[in-house]
């Protein structure tokens, strides 16, 4: 199979496979089986997903790809979230100059309506090869019922298209990469500068439990550092709930 183009991000060049339709741009990149990094973006997908299992809506209009490349052995694996959200909202800032902002840990929102999401999987060998997957409504349709939570570029600007924003995905998802092999900790004070989590009472929900207190800071390995009655407590992987107020 050849890819559709390339997408020149620097001094990578990034070859790109995209399709009308398929079930999750995740499950079409491994299986290309492609060393990259490569793209795959597809117009609409039917068996979308985010985090935690979670479905995720992705018709046409909006923004659906997935970035795959090899990590080498020794990279800061851990902050690849970190980075990738700080990219993308970074990049989705100075393009359109809206306030996006990142939920930890990587949850693209706008006034706390959420307008992408990431998804990272990896698969094992001798070197790791990361499948990053980003989602981010552009013009596509939300649901009623996620209305209230959801917003899309559309909403917000006139001059977004799909296929401008599947390229500065991937352009900022290869900075991202670059930024954990090259061990960049600046991206660290980029997340905390673009950060909605912290200085909020948050509600976190973990694999064996929950827990509520004000997020503080984030360390160097991408965690989320929260205050609560029993001392800071450091969570790696849980689903956090902004609390109002602020």
């Amino acid at each position: 199979m050849r890819p559709s183009d390339y997408i020149a991000c620097g001094d990578v060049r990034v070859a790109h496979y995209r399709f009308p339709e398929c079930g999750s741009t995740q499950d079409t990149a491994r299986d290309l089986n492609e060393e990259g990094p490569v793209a795959v973006s597809c117009d609409s997908m039917s068996k979308g997903r985010g985090r935690l299992g979670r479905r995720w809506c992705a018709g046409k209009g909006g923004a659906w790809v997935t970035v795959s490349a090899q990590l080498p052995a020794g990279s800061a694996q851990s902050i690849l979230p970190i980075a990738v959200g700080a990219r993308l909202a970074e990049w989705m800032r100075s393009r359109y100059g809206v306030d996006v902002r990142v939920k930890w840990p990587n949850d693209l929102v706008i006034e706390d309506r959420k307008i992408g999401g990431v998804l990272i999987e990896a698969v094992a060998g001798e070197e790791t090869r990361v499948l990053v997957g980003v989602g981010v409504n552009v013009a596509n349709s939300i649901p009623d019922e996620l209305k209230p939570y959801a917003t899309r570029l559309s909403d917000w600007v006139s001059d977004a298209s799909p296929d401008e924003v599947v390229e500065g995905i991937v352009c900022s998802v290869i900075a991202a990469l670059r930024d954990v092999v090259e061990g960049q900790r600046t991206i660290l004070d980029l997340w905390r500068e673009l950060s909605d989590t912290l200085g909020r009472e948050v509600w976190v929900i973990l694999d064996d439990g929950e827990l509520r207190g004000v997020a503080m800071d984030i360390d160097d390995e991408g965690a989320l550092l929260i205050r609560t009655d029993r001392g800071v407590q450091r969570v790696l992987v849980g689903d956090v709930i902004h609390l109002r107020p602020a």
